[in-house]
């Protein structure tokens, strides 16, 4: 940890963790709450029983007396009205110099309304997974419940009303939880630290934040609480790079640690190094990825100390710009002439990697909440592969029908959501939490699925079926179909929208685009734009609800539909058979991929006027690139 304090002596056993606290197990509720079988609000959690309401933490602390027994990196599988359950991974100081860890999985329950109307988890049950040492308690449960405030003080005299500060809109959207060590890596890279020690520099925030870019070191003096992914201390020690909660926003602390690293011409100034607690999270370190952008402060995990300088401010950024930072960035993933996965960026750089890929077939690619992007794509045995750009392949057991593409998703606080038609013509969904669903939902062989998320963590699947036409499955497990007819072999599009619903697109059985919308019920527009047979369109929706479709008309080239009901075409050839990809740029614009008629990977960007950017890159021949914002 940057700061001179060894860790005291932890005792093995969870048993005596707990005994050694003030934490009363299957501790009672509090007065002033009511117990509750459900409610309308979602229920929200109190570290500790104090603080701020979380929803889907990434990190709780278990021995509330000393911090010192924490589950991190909170994988959230489900959270409802009643229950939230999670996997975790769980950590305690062993001895002076080393940290232990297992896996675990978390349920909150106990659901209780407070007299204001928020309605909180009051109980948290660990169910021990991985190895533990001899003794070691596997199934315990914490309360939760909120600690009662202690006895009012009368105010001052004279006081000074403040104003409570408004919520800034990128607070809404701010970064939760862990950081991917790709990431951690490239922004240390970015702020000029050496890319020889990378690797270093991203284990050490393994054991000093447990990869959490929000985390602030608890019940500790200013002087030696420490801030964000490299525990940066004191707070405002390297002022031109922020202070305290602006070290929250993983570029402002890699910029502070390189900082220090130089000054003292290595890691000295963190004891974790020193003492050789990061040497247990290299195994989780990753090539750094540097196509980045500043995320800015991520949500706090803790509450600052007495003397703090500024109050946390989610979303904000400070001080010096990652240099050479697009203003929007968007990454391509796409199949290449050699048949393996490739990308290409807005920077103009590109890249390839190892993973083979289905001759004939395309890869999705999707944006994560921790500034890294993944993709998925059905590898060359004809499983479902997943490649983090920048980082590992993956390669599943599940099997994929011959020659179709999978979907992916971001979800809200990390992690994806994939769906994809099986080696059985059915709808299947797998997620990065290693979930799967198999919806025995009927797909017509040879195409694929499309899938979007909603801010709140639901999703939606659409999807030709074997009657030919489109249908759609929830995350709630419900599923639907229309009468549209569709183009046999042909696959539709489909993008969330700001207010709950989603905008879908496909090719009609009359070659002609058809978009849907969908919310409680499916208003079907069809429109007279012949598309190339075969083929799929691409859609993407802004923040005022408005949206884009983008196709390859029956003249082969590209040409485009709007929200309004009108319509373009462009002169950008595309190869027969193909079709494009779109995303929405927080500008309001949109940026497409395609492959041109001559082969190679081009990009569009689309705003009141068109402009086409054309590569070099050769790709495989009739197959689709995906883009991500």
């Amino acid at each position: 940890m940057f700061r001179g304090k060894s860790a005291k002596t932890a005792a093995i056993m969870l048993g005596v963790a707990l005994a050694s606290s003030s934490i009363a197990l299957g501790a009672g509720i509090p007065a002033n709450a009511s117990t509750v079988a459900s409610a309308q609000a979602s229920p929200v959690v109190e570290n500790c029983g104090t603080g701020a309401a979380l929803t889907r933490p990434g990190r709780l602390i278990l021995t509330c007396a000393d911090g010192r027994m924490v589950a991190s990196q909170l994988r959230w599988r489900s959270w409802n009205q009643t229950e939230a359950s999670a996997t975790a991974i769980v950590t305690w100081p062993a001895s002076t110099t080393r940290a232990d860890r297992t896996t675990a999985n978390v349920t909150l329950s106990g659901p209780v309304r407070e007299t204001d109307g928020t309605v909180l988890f009051t109980s948290l049950n660990l169910r021990v997974t991985g190895a533990t040492p001899h003794g070691f308690i596997r199934d315990v449960t914490f309360s939760e419940a909120p600690v009662p405030p202690p006895a009012p003080v009368p105010p001052p005299a004279a006081t000074t009303p403040v104003s409570p500060r408004a919520l800034s809109p990128e607070a809404v959207a701010a970064a939760s939880g862990t950081l991917n060590t790709a990431a951690i890596g490239g922004y240390w890279e970015l702020a000029g630290g050496p890319s020889s020690v990378a690797e270093t520099a991203e284990a050490i925030t393994g054991a000093e934040a447990s990869f959490e870019p929000g985390i602030i070191q608890p019940d500790e003096p200013y002087s030696t609480t420490g801030w964000g992914l490299w525990q940066i201390t004191p707070g405002d020690s390297v002022p031109t790079y922020g202070e305290d909660y602006q070290l929250l926003d993983p570029w402002n602390n890699a910029e502070a640690a390189v900082y220090k690293y130089n000054a003292a011409d290595g890691f000295s100034p963190w004891t974790t190094y020193v003492d050789g607690a990061y040497e247990s999270y290299l195994a989780d370190a990753s090539t750094p990825n540097t196509d980045l952008t500043d995320p800015g402060q991520y949500d706090p995990v803790n509450s600052g100390p007495s003397g703090s300088h500024n109050s946390s401010d989610p979303g904000s950024t400070y001080g010096p710009t990652i240099s050479g930072a697009p203003q929007f960035a968007f990454k391509v993933a796409f199949q290449d002439n050699d048949n393996v996965l490739a990308g290409y960026s807005n920077s103009g750089s590109s890249f390839t990697t190892t993973a083979g890929m289905k001759a004939g077939t395309s890869p999705s690619v999707t944006d994560l909440s921790n500034g890294t992007f993944e993709a998925a794509f059905e590898a060359n045995n004809d499983y479902l592969a997943l490649s983090q750009l920048g980082g590992s392949n993956v390669t599943t057991s599940l099997g994929m029908d011959a020659g179709t593409s999978p979907a992916i998703a971001a979800v809200p606080g990390g992690g994806w959501v994939t769906a994809f038609q099986d080696n059985d013509n059915a709808l299947y969904i797998y997620d990065s939490q290693g979930d799967k669903i198999n919806t025995d939902l009927g797909m017509d062989p040879g195409t694929s699925p499309a899938i979007a998320v909603q801010p709140d963590g639901s999703y939606r699947v659409v999807f030709q079926d074997n009657n030919n036409v489109l249908a759609g499955y929830n995350s709630s497990g419900s599923n639907f179909t229309t009468t549209a007819g569709l183009k046999a072999g042909t696959s539709p599009a489909l993008a969330a929208e700001p207010d709950g619903s989603y905008e879908a697109a496909a090719e009609a059985n009359t070659n002609d685009l058809v978009t849907f919308h969908i919310g409680s019920g499916v208003t079907v527009n069809t429109t007279t734009l012949g598309m190339d047979a075969g083929t799929n369109p691409a859609v993407a929706a802004q923040s005022d609800n408005s949206f884009k479709v983008v196709f390859q008309d029956n003249d082969n080239v590209m040409a485009g539909y709007n929200s309004t009901g009108s319509s373009y075409t462009t002169t950008y050839g595309m190869k027969a058979g193909t079709s494009p990809s779109l995303t929405a740029e927080p500008d309001g614009s949109y940026e497409a991929a395609f492959e041109i008629n001559n082969d190679n990977l081009g990009t569009v960007h689309i705003t009141t006027g068109l402009s086409v950017n054309t590569t070099s890159l050769g790709m495989d021949d009739v197959t689709n690139p995906s883009i991500t914002y």
